[in-house]
């Protein structure tokens, strides 16, 4: 069976995604379950595909109909950060092929609200949960794991009794704040939203391993928190001005903050990399854009829809729970490329 989408067929099957990477369906076995003894090359290589075609397996999508409302509530704080906004995309396009709708939920962060959309599935008005923030205590998801299926995405959370996919974001807070200073940066900056999440505060421990590796102390003005989007990283732009002694790079958390930077930074007459470096995170459209484009950390979030999706169906069929943690990488483009030259990839790549 194969499925439509946007107009092309899509790839259904392990054989097609062998014979497009040049290895054995065993080998693309062993890559959609993790399996350790995968070289790194073979790995990368079968999971660009795997990400490129949006390949889910055929018995994830059959199975998924046995289940009841056709229903599967999607937790998110808002949808005006592109990650959550197209996070909802890829999970929608992935079952929409089986009859399936998403309902979008709202958290703003305010775990009441968790709670009412836990009782959902506890009541049986959705199949499924997908939490891509978490704002509960992990004990309260885990006590409730057992009355539906319920992954975790997204959030760095310590748990053996809930589903979780999720980015190594400790290693994505040092290699972003290594590269910075792999480019001769000293003074770096650190954005974030909210340290109510799990996943910010492990950014922020990467970013503090990397400075205490090179024996820089950590200066407390150089943290600006509520940064969620553009006129946030404006603000954080304004502020470094009126230091004496002000970052000359910025870790920011997301492109958006990033592009914000970079926009005020040249009203104010900063070069941007030779004065200032910025890189940005999740590799949205918005960084290519953006002269200079920004270097980023790039995530797929397709392929943590896709995974999402998985263990959601392994869950529901009483399947054994499954902590999965996908790669990371720096892309390196203009705005921390001081010696100049060409847009080009170099990315730091978690094997």
């Amino acid at each position: 069976m194969r499925y439509r989408s946007r107009g092309r067929f899509k790839i259904s099957t392990i054989e097609d995604i062998a014979k497009l990477a040049g290895v054995s369906k065993a080998t693309v076995s062993r890559v959609i379950n993790h399996h350790p003894y995968v070289r790194t090359e073979l790995r990368e290589r079968v999971q660009a595909i795997i990400d490129e075609k949006n390949y889910v397996p055929v018995a994830v999508a059959k199975d998924l109909r046995r289940l009841q409302t056709n229903l599967i509530g999607v937790v998110v704080p808002n949808l005006y950060h592109p990650f959550f906004s197209q996070f909802i995309q890829e999970v929608s396009n992935i079952l929409k092929e089986d009859c399936y709708d998403v309902v979008i939920l709202q958290s703003n962060y305010v775990p009441e609200r968790e709670r009412e959309f836990i009782h959902y599935v506890r009541t049986k008005k959705l199949d499924g949960l997908i939490f891509a923030t978490l704002s509960l205590p992990i004990e309260e998801i885990e006590c409730v794991s057992t009355s539906g299926a319920i992954v975790i995405c997204n959030e760095h959370v310590e748990t053996e009794l809930v589903s979780t996919v999720q980015f190594d974001e400790e290693r994505a807070g040092y290699l972003g704040t290594k590269h910075l200073l792999e480019k001769g940066y000293t003074r770096i900056g650190f954005c974030y939203d909210t340290l109510k999440s799990k996943a910010q505060r492990k950014r922020y421990k990467g970013y503090k391993r990397a400075l205490c590796e090179q024996h820089l102390s950590l200066r407390q003005e150089w943290i600006f928190p509520n940064c969620y989007g553009l006129k946030d990283g404006k603000r954080v732009i304004q502020i470094m001005q009126s230091m004496k002694n002000a970052p000359d790079a910025v870790f920011t958390g997301s492109d958006e903050i990033a592009a914000g930077m970079i926009m005020e930074a040249q009203r104010m007459g900063i070069c941007i990399p030779k004065d200032f470096g910025v890189i940005g995170f999740d590799n949205q459209e918005l960084s290519m854009m953006m002269n200079p484009n920004i270097t980023t950390i790039s995530t797929s979030i397709a392929s943590m829809a896709r995974h999402s999706i998985i263990l959601l169906h392994k869950q529901s069929q009483g399947e054994h729970l499954q902590q999965i943690q996908l790669p990371i990488s720096v892309i390196e483009r203009e705005s921390t490329r001081r010696e100049g030259g060409h847009v080009s990839y170099r990315p730091f790549t978690v094997s």
